[in-house]
């Protein structure tokens, strides 16, 4: 899976993103991902990684409170926090 530098191929971690999202019972929070993931990834490469896949519309996100929830049927849906600058 690594490559010599120690790095994962293009693509690997979004395929166990995707993979984590599709075992889930309901929709994830950046934070779940994380841990699912073994926690041993950074919060920002779990949000960065998110926030591509939601660009390439391979995930919905919808805002549950502070954060995005609320998944629809047979798609992959991540909680996903609120901007500082939007007021519920």
């Amino acid at each position: 899976m690594a490559t010599t530098a120690g790095r994962r191929r293009r693509g690997v971690l979004e395929q166990q993103v995707l993979a984590r999202l599709a075992m889930a019972d309901g929709p994830l929070s950046p934070a779940e991902v994380q841990a699912a993931l073994g926690g041993e990834l950074a919060y920002t490469t779990v949000m960065t990684t998110l926030a591509r896949l939601y660009g390439k519309r391979a995930l919905n996100r919808v805002l549950d409170g502070r954060r995005t929830a609320t998944p629809s049927p047979m798609t992959r849906t991540v909680r996903w926090p609120a901007s500082p600058r939007t007021r519920c």
